[in-house]
């Protein structure tokens, strides 16, 4: 017999001997190290082999020694491949030691680990791992040669009811069936993302019907508690519960989980708003009617969730919104029901700092000029134009004599309030028309417009109405 515990809960050093012959006990030499939780395994010599256990100072030990009856005397022989407690040390057949299990100190689950002593060498070499981790189990040779591991438990859990076979010929661990069974309810649902459900398991065939949940995909399937509460993650995707038998830790059941995105309504009801799409996928809802609405908000296509963003300075519907290639959102004109007009004022939305700022001061109408058509409705169509501004000086417009005219490349414009011109405008007639509309359609534009226009001395105002770049012009 060898250290452990004495009355006082001190570990001890000291070993007996005890010989049944007598039925008596008798002092011997100490170990060289206090220890308890070890094993002690005769050996075919004769001789004692000690292994692991935990000292004085609960460290657990990974050193090993023979005790020979002949001398007795302890004699260190090297050390174990990892610190072992609550292990198991069994006689082979071909005279080797089988050591199995139990715990090193540091990590939170038992260990399942194994290795063999060879007396011959006096060395200890790794072998395959158990089917569970395991300590305080229990390890029997059979007729056959092989090993009977039996019970135990995983640090911190319930006792095992599971077995397995050690086969010394393979160096391999088998697990035996047990009359354990587990199950899961529901096997499947479907669940949105960031959402819970709650799942039961049903374990037969052992007293101890405690189950471990885990999830299969690790922390990405999202989480789920002991008491099988299931959290969704926020991306949609199939996932698996796993709930584990904590008395045959061999078995366990699945159930299936699909998360999906279910979508939310808008924060605010609308009609007449704005929806587009921004360049990481999101897409902004601005404005609208149903009340004059400022308020604007972005929806995430991901989460199915929409979520407040900063407000635009104008209340506005029937507006248009148009993504500029610097991934900024123009906003321009609409109505205000509450002031009863049209708007010619501009915003931009930054989709990095969620805020709408303004595009002009008020003396100025802020143009953004995609390329655009203008034509007349006459059937050999005449007219002056050319798009362009110079300050007091449209000296630019010319005579076209084609169905249609291409504006450059898209660029923006700052022009005056109003400007005054007096173009000569052609037609095949001598009918001449008082006043008359030119119209270029911008790129959100639902129809073109198609206007008479006479020779005359006219007026111009530029304005930005409706998605369309209009010049008004009249006597």
């Amino acid at each position: 017999m060898q250290g452990g515990y004495d009355d006082n809960l001190n570990v001890i050093t000291s070993t007996e001997l005890y010989d049944p012959s007598t039925d008596s006990f008798s002092s011997t030499s100490k170990m060289a190290p206090a220890r308890y939780g070890h094993t002690a395994t005769l050996l075919k010599n004769g001789k004692v082999l000690i292994t692991g256990g935990s000292d004085a100072n609960d460290n657990v030990l990974s050193s090993s020694e023979i005790y020979d009856p002949a001398t007795g005397i302890f004699t260190h022989i090297g050390n174990m491949t990892t610190t072992r407690y609550g292990h198991t040390a069994t006689l082979l057949s071909n005279d080797k030691v089988l050591i199995a299990g139990g715990w090193d100190g540091k990590e939170e689950d038992s260990l399942s680990g194994a290795e063999l002593y060879d007396p011959a060498t006096g060395t200890f070499k790794a072998i395959d791992d158990m089917t569970i981790p395991r300590e305080y189990h229990t390890a029997t040779l059979l007729p056959n040669g092989k090993v009977l591991i039996l019970g135990g438990f995983n640090n911190g859990s319930d006792a095992f009811s599971s077995a397995e076979l050690f086969n010394f010929s393979t160096g391999t661990f088998t697990a035996i069936n047990s009359m354990v069974s587990i199950s899961i309810s529901p096997e499947s649902a479907t669940v949105a993302t960031g959402g819970s459900q709650t799942f039961s398991a049903t374990v037969t065939g052992s007293t101890n019907n405690k189950v471990t949940w885990s999830i299969k995909e690790g922390a990405s399937g999202g989480t789920i508690n002991s008491g099988g509460v299931y959290t969704a993650p926020s991306k949609p995707g199939t996932y698996h519960i796993v709930a584990t038998s904590q008395a045959d830790p061999n078995k366990s059941a699945t159930a299936t989980i699909q998360v999906v995105v279910i979508f939310t309504d808008m924060l605010t009801s609308r009609q007449n708003h704005t929806a587009t799409l921004l360049p990481d996928g999101k897409v902004l809802i601005a404005g609208g009617a149903g009340r004059d609405l400022s308020s604007a908000e972005i929806f995430d296509p991901a989460t199915g969730i929409f979520t407040a963003t900063g407000s635009m300075l104008e209340a506005r519907d029937r507006h248009t919104a148009t993504l500029l290639t610097n991934g900024k959102v123009l906003i321009v004109g609409g109505y205000n029901h509450n002031a009863g007009w049209e708007l010619s004022s501009a915003e931009i939305y930054d989709p990095a700092t969620g805020t709408f700022t303004r595009t002009a001061t008020t003396e100025e109408t802020e143009i953004y000029n995609p390329t655009m058509d203008f034509s007349i409705n006459n059937g050999n169509p005449n007219v002056v134009w050319s798009y362009g501004w110079m300050p007091n000086d449209f000296s630019t417009f010319n005579l076209y004599t084609g169905s249609h005219m291409n504006a450059s490349s898209p660029q923006w414009y700052r022009a005056p309030a109003s400007w005054d011109y007096t173009p000569t405008i052609w037609r095949n007639d001598s009918d001449s028309l008082r006043n008359g509309v030119a119209v270029g359609q911008l790129s959100l534009a639902h129809t073109s417009r198609q206007y008479y226009v006479g020779q005359h001395h006219l007026t111009a105002n530029i304005l930005l109405m409706a998605g369309f770049l209009v010049a008004i012009v009249g006597t």
